[in-house]
């Protein structure tokens, strides 16, 4: 190793300089540079073609077991750390499939709630039942994951958060803005698989301060959740599996982009609840000022009569937006439409920062 040191190194440095640095005489370098080949390395070099072939047959996807199954079954006699070794020396690495995460961690001793839903996703109104999950999405920084509640009535994602991180933040910030967003009543049920995000103590106590009682799948049923698994399909293959995300940054606008402009706007989607009321929200505190917005538009209408609940459940949400049903003609006319989609346009420019007024009519 020294000698090669040398060898690499005396174009630039004298040979007995690099000698002493090295500790070895200059007589023996010499000597080393005079030696022929052993009989190992004239092998070495004749296993390294074979190995390259075997490697390129594969594809470039055999590691160093198979291709040392191969070579045996050829009747050559080697060991698999010698083919491991020749493999690195020629820079031959396998392709290995990428190390999925796993979301759920359920061996805790937190206490787990009943499941209460028995697969029965059936709701007959807004705010009655909540599913919540967690999945993952690949990018060039690293994995990233979005942890999202769904309203079963109106099948709408009410709550999101991403994060670089899988601690209890996540789920945390999702519930937040889904309580936020909707002011859910007392008595709400929220599903989850049993994973330690959802069984910890900070997250409980959310659900208790805002009377949600919580209900939690059969272990490694995945089916018990199935509306969610059904969620993060669509988003997978209709927008991960055919993006490649840079940075997690770029996975954040793009997902936001997905579910605010394209999949909560869906008329195939979303149910005959949905109402076109423009909200904007986001988890963390920085959401107090959008929030504030809200409120005070909602109570300028509030104060003309029945509230945001019993409008909705008297005569339904208006394709106008939520703003018209609180007029003559929108209580005059019972019809249920689907919500008026709002641009992709326009929810970009929510996710740079630009908040467009919303337009009474």
């Amino acid at each position: 190793m020294r000698y090669r040191f040398v060898a690499a190194e005396r174009a630039t440095f004298p040979v007995r300089m690099l000698c002493r640095l090295v500790g070895v005489a200059a007589s023996g370098f010499y000597a080393w540079l005079r030696r022929r080949p052993g009989r190992r390395a004239g092998e070495d070099a004749g296993l390294a073609g074979r190995i390259a072939a075997i490697f390129e047959a594969s594809r470039r996807t055999y590691g160093s077991p198979r291709i040392h199954a191969e070579l045996r079954e050829d009747g050559v006699r080697i060991g698999r750390g010698r083919v491991a070794r020749l493999m690195r020396r020629g820079g031959l690495t396998a392709a290995r499939r990428r190390r999925v995460p796993r979301t759920t961690d359920s061996r805790h001793d937190h206490p787990v709630a009943p499941n209460l839903l028995g697969r029965d996703f059936a709701a007959d109104r807004p705010d009655t039942v909540w599913l919540a999950d967690i999945s993952y999405i690949p990018t060039g920084e690293g994995w990233m994951y979005l942890a999202a509640v769904k309203d079963m009535a109106t099948r709408e994602i009410v709550g999101w958060s991403m994060a670089d991180h899988l601690r209890g933040e996540l789920v945390c910030d999702a519930l937040v803005m889904a309580i936020q967003r909707q002011q859910p009543p007392r008595g709400l049920i929220q599903h989850s698989d049993r994973g330690v995000q959802y069984a910890s103590k900070p997250y409980r106590a959310i659900l208790a301060r805002h009377g949600i009682t919580q209900s939690m799948s059969r272990k490694g049923d995945c089916l018990d959740n199935a509306p969610m698994e059904s969620f993060f399909g669509s988003l997978k293959n209709e927008l991960v599996h055919r993006t490649t995300f840079p940075t997690r940054e770029a996975a954040k606008r793009a997902i936001f982009e997905y579910v605010e402009a394209f999949y909560n706007r869906s008329s195939q989607r979303t149910s005959r609840y949905t109402v076109d009321r423009i909200r904007f929200c986001c988890a963390g505190s920085a959401s107090a000022g959008c929030f504030g917005l809200l409120r005070a538009r909602d109570r300028r209408f509030l104060a003309a009569g029945l509230s945001r609940s019993a409008r909705r459940n008297s005569h339904g949400p208006s394709s106008r937006g939520w703003w018209a049903s609180i007029s003559p003609r929108s209580a005059a006319s019972r019809k249920v439409r689907a919500a008026t989609p709002m641009t992709a346009a326009a929810w970009l420019r929510v996710s740079q920062g630009s908040m467009p007024s919303p337009v009474l009519r």
